[in-house]
């Protein structure tokens, strides 16, 4: 799910990084790449004392919330660097054609942005579910997460369990990654650094 959500809320956000022009857009853009350099344990005990001040603390929520923070600057990079690369003209003909500025968007500028999207998703959903370090601190004991429960159970038992769960998980996203990359190509992977200095 938050793999889904972080798509979603981080191609809104790589459009209006990239379609419009309004005061505080770099600040914007500097608040959603910011989890790229701060680190995953200060996100996640920042959100367990928001979480638990506001009741929401061990909810799916929460849950959500945390990871959609950590996965918006993947999916603005991802998308947003797609999105450059596309002409204004195919949204500008969907208008004078009638349509209005979402139809437009979605007619002319979605489809192409589809193998971007693609890789958005997968990207987040790995990232999402092999995350341990924040999601620690908002899980309650009954809301474990694979990886949080594999760090519990290396804590208390030293067997090849988690050598041989870890070598399935490794070959499992070694063969999604490579669908994605037969499917999308390295293109659509390409970041948003690149676009903005075609922007300036």
């Amino acid at each position: 799910m938050s793999g889904a959500v972080g798509s979603v809320a981080g191609t809104a956000a790589a459009v209006s990084l990239t379609r419009f022009r309004y005061p505080g857009r770099g600040l914007v853009e500097s608040l959603l790449l910011a989890p790229l350099i701060v680190p995953k344990v200060a996100i996640g005990l920042g959100a367990f004392i928001l979480f638990l001040q506001a009741g929401f603390y061990g909810s799916d929520g929460a849950l959500v919330g945390l990871h959609l923070v950590l996965l918006l600057p993947f999916t603005v990079n991802i998308v947003g660097g797609a999105l450059v690369r596309i002409p204004l003209v195919y949204e500008q003909a969907a208008r004078d054609l009638g349509a209005g500025p979402v139809r437009a968007f979605v007619s002319a500028t979605l489809p192409q942005l589809r193998r971007s999207l693609l890789a958005a998703y997968v990207l987040c959903f790995m990232i999402s579910f092999d995350e341990v370090d924040a999601t620690v601190f908002v899980v309650s004991p009954d809301q474990l997460t694979l990886p949080v429960s594999m760090y519990q159970y290396l804590q208390r038992y030293q067997d090849p369990t988690l050598a041989a769960l870890s070598t399935i998980l490794i070959g499992a996203t070694f063969a999604l990654v490579a669908v994605v990359m037969a499917t999308a190509g390295t293109s659509a992977v390409s970041g948003l650094h690149s676009g903005r200095e075609r922007r300036r």
